[in-house]
């Protein structure tokens, strides 16, 4: 089936691609039969309806989703603390190389040595526990409350505990944390110190040593003022958050030109949109083994990754339904004001692995499409650093680079050339076009000028921070390679961002647009003025590949 795909694809390109002339009409003429790309996609996708396959989809879909939510991924590899060991951590780092901006403007020297602590205000304790070790939990809870700690789980059911102990608890999906820590053991628990960090690993046995007296005291007076904190604080005039959730229709919601351009080496079809650079030569090679396989390079966009950018925790907006956190959940989102003027924003964000293409089986198979099936990634409300700039300044300490007029204003020029049709800029990879910067990695917008535009941004942040914790790799390859490539800075250009929530962009120029391009284009008539929306964007991705 591959390679039928494959040649009868080629066979499309270069035809399409061939010169012609007018050799005038000789004998009968018939209507060509041979359906089109988007007409066999369709077919397809109207055969997987009537059958009721795209209906189980969707059940397995928001079930995986749940599962995810109740019982994220653990971290693996690490081990119960035996023994108390007490060690630093420096976070400082070395910038490797000059950094400049497009006009070749330096404003960060290679050698610079910067500590995110001389930066960040962030002051609590951090405790890393496995929620299924009753021992851990119970020792978490007897020191620190809401104002001073933070419960960061590696294992466990984040919501279940919160119920159960009404305190909320953070899960530290894909072990960022563990890893910029360097936690090996749990329980851990980590304080600043400056200049540096301090972990203690904490031994814990199956019982926990009784609270009382001057301890007691502390602690009860701790969890006092917490609640009189609570209390007492002002509550924020908001918009009421709307959980506008809609299972995405691949057959009427998505924006299947998008596909295009596709290319066999250097011979595009279908040039209508902004296209990567391309291998020149039809031809490829991989290997498989001690033996070479020859096989064409290949190009084209696909529908590869879901985001949700909610308004309100637990909004699965992509997947059709929301699920209560609890009264203790961070998330439910608000419009700042100040002066009497709107000024920012803040949004919770859910990514998934949404592979379309392959699991329609067109087009091609085999290497060029993912084998991966439907999966969440990551979602935000359990996420502490996502939760707290100052936080993730000291996990994600390159934010501080570009917090300068140099870099910032360089963004312009990125909004400029991708609102006039043209990929976004590589090179300006800590932009965001017309968006400003693509840094902090979190949901909150300084400046929000509508839902659309502060949803694309946070999309947008969301994709780099999954390439720079490894969980995204570039596809986009000139010369054509055999396999993805590990990214740790985004290759935005490899991106197109369709708009699928609160209704569906699924046709026109600016339907997928590149990152940083202006959202003007479609914002009308896509958001609710004083309720607010949640938000939802398919991102298109560039595939060069060798398709054996």
């Amino acid at each position: 089936m591959a390679q039928i795909a494959v040649t009868a694809l080629a066979l499309a390109v270069l035809a399409t691609a061939a010169q012609s002339k007018d050799l005038g009409q000789h004998g009968p003429v018939w209507e060509i039969a041979e359906p089109s790309i988007l007409d066999t996609i369709k077919a397809r996708l109207g055969d997987m309806e009537a059958s009721g396959e795209l209906l189980t989809m969707q059940r397995e879909m928001q079930e995986t989703t749940r599962a995810y939510v109740a019982r994220p991924r653990p971290v693996l590899g690490l081990l119960k603390a035996e023994v108390e060991v007490v060690f630093e951590v420096d976070l400082t780092m070395e910038v490797t190389r000059d950094l400049a901006d497009h006009t070749g403007r330096v404003f960060m020297r290679a050698g610079t040595e910067i500590n995110p602590l001389q930066y960040s205000r962030f002051d609590k304790r951090i405790v890393f526990l496995d929620g299924d070790d009753p021992a851990q939990v119970e020792w978490a809870l007897s020191e620190g409350n809401e104002l001073d700690t933070l419960l960061v789980l590696v294992g466990g059911a984040p919501l279940e505990l919160m119920r159960a102990h009404g305190r909320r608890f953070y899960f530290d999906q894909d072990g960022i944390m563990v890893e910029r820590f360097r936690i090996a053991r749990v329980p851990s628990e980590v304080w600043r110190a400056d200049p540096v960090m301090m972990v203690r690993e904490v031994p814990v046995g199956d019982t926990v040593p009784k609270w009382g007296g001057r301890a007691m005291i502390q602690r009860l007076l701790k969890s006092a003022a917490f609640a009189l904190a609570l209390s007492a604080a002002p509550i924020a005039k908001q918009a009421e958050a709307k959980c506008n959730a809609k299972f995405l229709n691949p057959i009427t919601e998505v924006c299947w030109d998008c596909i295009f351009p596709i290319s066999i080496g250097g011979i595009r079809m279908f040039a209508n949109r902004p296209d990567t650079a391309n291998q020149a030569f039809p031809l490829c090679l991989c290997w498989e083994g001690l033996y070479p396989r020859i096989g064409l390079s290949l190009g084209l966009w696909e529908p590869a990754r879901l985001v949700d950018v909610a308004n309100e925790a637990g909004c699965f907006v992509n997947m059709g339904f929301d699920m209560d956190f609890g009264l203790l959940a961070t998330g439910t989102s608000t419009a700042t004001a100040q002066s009497g003027g709107e000024t920012g924003s803040s949004w919770q964000a859910h990514y998934y692995y949404y592979p379309l293409i392959s699991w329609l089986g067109t087009v091609v198979d085999g290497l060029c499409m993912e084998n991966t099936t439907f999966d969440v990634a990551y979602i935000s409300e359990i996420d502490p650093l996502w939760n707290d700039v100052e936080l993730g300044n000291l996990i994600n300490p390159e934010a501080i680079l570009f917090a300068n007029p140099v870099a910032q204003s360089a963004c312009a020029a990125e909004c400029v050339r991708t609102s006039s049709g043209s990929l976004s800029m590589n090179t300006l990879f800590w932009c965001n076009g017309c968006q400003g910067a693509l840094y902090p990695l979190a949901g909150e917008i300084n400046s929000s000028y509508g839902g659309v535009m502060s949803s694309q941004s946070v999309a947008a942040r969301l994709t780099a921070r999954m390439h720079r914790f490894g969980l995204a790799q570039r596809t986009a390859n000139n010369p054509t390679r055999c396999m993805p490539q590990f990214a740790p800075v985004i290759p935005k250009s490899q991106y197109r961002m369709q708009l699928t929530r609160p209704s569906a962009t699924t046709g026109g120029r600016y339907a997928c647009a590149p990152i940083g391009s202006s959202t003007q284009f479609i914002d009308a008539f896509r958001e609710y003025p004083y309720g607010g929306e949640s938000f939802g964007w398919l991102m298109w991705r560039k595939r060069n590949c060798c398709a054996l």
